[in-house]
């Protein structure tokens, strides 16, 4: 057994416009649930309900029943990530549990806990191996996050809120990212974005996702049938010798030569 391997991911989604009415438990089973915008109601062991008008999370366990449902006919944005075994069983009771006792907490940094749902469902679903550690540490990370809302100053938070975008740079390197939107996404200057994550990861973020990409291309060069012209087309450049220019300068050799270096 591996470091990572239990826990396993049964299902998990993002479901716009929520308007299902729940009235169960979860018998040998954990999740964490995620209300964006929207509006519902919700309660544990049919106690007192409260309604959620705002961001928060949520979780369940087999020691509990839940009830929730739409408030209105909008429904709400809910995600939702369900797994099995020891390590969710302990992220759950002795991580969750610990912040609150009715099982769910207010958040301030939304759009940060969307990123993470938005990178672990497509994981979950595809099953990839590969993906399974990776999933297993923004699972994790989701706790840490609330742990700092709750007990970090807000220098701290703003260091998470960077790390998230990075993640998503490591993780989807051949988007397109617009800088500017997200330094406003976390109530900052561009300068001061820029800033913090050079002083973070050592560097700017452009330079940073151009690096991101040149790992991935060196990936994708690593299939000896993978032409290095093809590759240079994917990673989104219209010129392949620009391409093997940057892949030079960032990973210190020329495509061609990092391919054929590959032991086969």
């Amino acid at each position: 057994m591996s470091y990572f391997d239990d826990i396993s991911f049964i299902n998990a989604a993002i479901i716009p416009d929520c308007d299902a009415e729940m009235d169960r438990n979860f018998p040998d089973s954990w999740s964490i649930e995620f209300i964006l915008s929207g509006k519902m109601y919700y309660g544990i062991d049919n106690g007192a309900k409260v309604i959620v008008d705002q961001p928060a999370i949520f979780w369940h366990s087999p020691k509990h029943s839940y009830q929730y449902g739409a408030v209105d006919k909008n429904g709400w944005l809910h995600h939702w990530i369900l797994f099995q075994g020891g390590r969710g069983r302990h992220l759950i009771e002795d991580g969750f549990d610990k912040l609150s006792s009715n099982g769910m907490v207010y958040v301030k940094n939304s759009q940060s806990f969307a990123d993470i749902f938005r990178l672990l469902v497509p994981m979950v679903k595809q099953g990839f191996p590969r993906n399974h550690a990776h999933a297993v540490l923004l699972l994790e990370k989701m706790y840490v996050m609330l742990l700092d809302e709750q007990l970090c100053s807000g220098e701290n938070r703003l260091s998470y809120q960077i790390e998230d975008v990075a993640t998503r740079l490591e993780s989807f390197p051949m988007e397109s990212y617009d800088f500017h939107a997200e330094a406003k996404k976390l109530g900052l200057s561009y300068s001061r974005f820029r800033t913090v994550f050079r002083q973070q990861f050592g560097f700017p973020p452009h330079d940073y996702l151009l690096r991101c990409r040149m790992r991935h291309s060196a990936q994708l060069l690593e299939d000896p049938d993978s032409q290095v012209k093809n590759v240079a087309y994917e990673c989104g450049f219209d010129d392949p010798a620009q391409f093997s220019r940057l892949f030079k300068k960032k990973i210190g050799v020329s495509p061609k030569y990092y391919q054929q270096s590959i032991p086969r």
